[in-house]
């Protein structure tokens, strides 16, 4: 088992790379995640756990709608097919 305990993590014991870079950070209306594997997807939660948002990515740029999430903290998991947490990012939003 893993704990989070910095801004990033993965599920692997090691993790040799960054599958993505999400900007800005924090960040308003719009997301952009440059996704570096063929394809995954993004689920954002609120500090509590709760989903909020879940979205299907493609390797390079996407673009993410955020207008509708009120300011505050979130994580950003990306995942798998294969459904594994491959990196988890601390994400801020301003009102």
């Amino acid at each position: 088992s893993y704990s989070v305990t910095g801004v990033q993590t993965c599920a692997l014991p090691i993790c040799p790379q960054q599958v993505c870079a999400i900007k800005p950070n924090p960040f308003a209306d719009n997301l952009q995640i440059d996704l570096f594997i063929e394809k995954a997807r993004i689920s954002i939660t609120e500090a509590s756990g709760k989903e909020v948002a879940n979205f299907s990515l493609s390797k390079g740029k996407n673009q993410i709608n955020t207008i509708s999430l009120p300011g505050g903290m979130y994580f950003a998991r990306i995942i798998s097919n294969k459904q594994q947490i491959l990196q988890t990012e601390k994400l801020i939003k301003i009102k």
